[in-house]
């Protein structure tokens, strides 16, 4: 396994856990891909969560809030980012949000939120996506490169590597494949790491009593949470994450 893979991580053989999750999720029916097409529509309530912008000038992250206040716009579940940002001129001033990876700060104080409302913290599940190509590129370097050392070694360990990798089982959503990890809550400490080279961070996230479910689409530059009433107003009120409330029918990651 990588060395970025959390010890208390373990890549499943069998994805029946997450069964459900594919039976719940909508397909591309419409002309928008919606929020219930990454989130199973069984929770009370949901939520926005928005993926910060970085000031061009090195100074930090910058919210959607705080971008669209210089316009007079204040974000809802279906704003793009183009209109807090200020139309196709915007990297002048931040570039964009990250895509399809929630930030690691935000990823700790999400869990932090969410953590007293599951009972299962011990047991959760987690999906990175298989096109990520850092779970193949280590292998990929040796295997493929026409300049990488061909060290017997290194080109066992990296087909051992892709062989792992090949065969593992995906759960399946709409034109996505993932692989499923076991782990408790508390290998955000780990995935939620800024130093070095930071690890892929999960796509879908949920504990096992499925209390309630965190969804970060590939190309998208927003988070969706589901989960109790309570839970929601809990992400929603916290102040280290900009969040909104959001419908299982709005349009997942709207843009201009």
């Amino acid at each position: 396994m990588h060395d970025w893979v959390p010890e208390d991580l373990d890549l499943r053989v069998d994805v029946a856990p997450a069964r459900w999750v594919e039976d719940r999720l909508r397909q591309w029916d419409r002309p928008h891909v919606l929020v219930g097409s990454y989130m199973p529509d069984v929770f009370d309530a949901y939520a926005r969560v928005f993926h910060p912008a970085w000031r061009q000038d090195g100074t930090g992250w910058v919210t959607w809030g705080e971008l669209g206040a210089r316009l007079g716009v204040t974000p809802t579940a279906e704003t793009a980012f183009g209109e807090v940002a200020g139309g196709p001129d915007h990297k002048s001033v931040v570039d964009g949000p990250g895509e399809g990876e929630l930030e690691g700060h935000l990823m700790l104080a999400l869990a932090a939120v969410l953590a007293p409302f599951t009972t299962t913290p011990e047991a959760c599940w987690w999906c990175f996506w298989e096109g990520d190509g850092r779970f193949w590129s280590s292998a990929h370097a040796l295997l493929t490169s026409g300049s990488a050392p061909k060290d017997p070694e290194a080109l066992a360990a990296a087909r051992r590597m892709n062989a792992v990798w090949e065969a593992a089982p995906r759960v399946t959503g709409p034109a996505r494949g993932y692989f499923l990890f076991a782990g408790p809550l508390s290998v955000v400490d780990d995935l939620g790491s800024d130093e070095g080279i930071p690890p892929p961070r999960p796509n879908m996230w949920w504990p096992e009593d499925r209390a309630w479910f965190v969804s970060t689409e590939v190309d998208s530059i927003s988070t969706y949470v589901g989960g109790s009433r309570q839970a929601i107003d809990a992400v929603l009120s916290s102040p280290g994450i900009e969040a909104v409330e959001a419908r299982i029918d709005s349009r997942l990651d709207p843009r201009t």
